[in-house]
């Protein structure tokens, strides 16, 4: 368990350090393998690598990649095709633990004339439906917006001038009240209103706007500033001023 709990903290830690990197570096947009494999080139070394041996393993093709000069160093990688590569994994599981392929992967690539890069070999957080990778977990969708919200906004344009001129008598205000109860007291579920709306008109925090307001208006609260920070220097005197100019 603590062993999965590295590895984990370890793949969140690479995948911020590369989003660090990413932000402050030029978009990639080619998907050009051979671009690819010169940058794996300076570094791995990818074009040492070669393909000697390929089977099938379940109905997957298994690639034996080795170092060229050293047959003990050795990967294999796994391969399923379709119409193009659906799926491809290699031992050394650098595509899960950092999100890039590596060079085994693109030796593969190279044996099988893949020319460009599958979408197996690229995380969705590199592309631009990164998006959907990291799913919102937002309660209620902000962005919807129904006929419900739309009469809702008809009522209120209209029901501010009614209010308005309603509150002036204090008979039309009661019974206005009156109304306004009794259509708050009826079952939504026998009147046929299945429609719902997963937000109000008015957030949580706002809550307190339906409160009726106060016949009193206090003061505001007294606030006493500290006033300035005091500074240890020592004024000087005219004379001694002047004379260190």
């Amino acid at each position: 368990m603590e062993h999965y709990e590295f590895c984990l903290s370890r793949i969140c830690q690479n995948e911020i350090e590369l989003d660090a990197k990413a932000l402050c570096s030029i978009p990639f947009t080619k998907i050009s393998v051979d671009v690819l494999e010169k940058m794996s080139f300076q570094i791995k070394k990818s074009s040492n690598w070669s393909v000697t041996e390929v089977t099938l393993q379940n109905g997957c093709l298994r690639y034996e990649v080795s170092f060229q000069g050293n047959n003990k160093r050795c990967f294999h990688v796994t391969c399923t095709f379709g119409s193009s590569l659906i799926d491809a994994r290699c031992h050394c599981r650098k595509l899960e633990r950092e999100g890039i392929p590596c060079a085994h992967t693109f030796c593969v690539m190279k044996y099988s004339r893949i020319e460009s890069i599958p979408p197996c070999c690229v995380y969705l957080r590199w592309t631009m439906n990164a998006k959907s990778a990291f799913p919102t977990e937002m309660r209620t969708n902000m962005h919807v917006w129904t006929e419900q919200m739309d009469r809702y906004h008809f009522f209120r344009s209209k029901g501010n001038r009614a209010l308005f001129k309603v509150s002036r008598s204090q008979g039309e205000t009661e019974r206005v009240m009156k109304l306004l109860d009794d259509i708050l007291k009826e079952d939504t579920h026998e009147q046929g209103m299945e429609e719902e709306t997963p937000f109000g008109p008015l957030p949580a925090h706002f809550s307190a706007a339906n409160q009726p307001g106060g016949t009193k208006v206090l003061d505001p609260v007294k606030i006493v500033s500290k006033g300035a920070p005091r500074s240890n220097k020592r004024w000087k005197a005219s004379h001694e001023f002047w004379g260190t100019v």
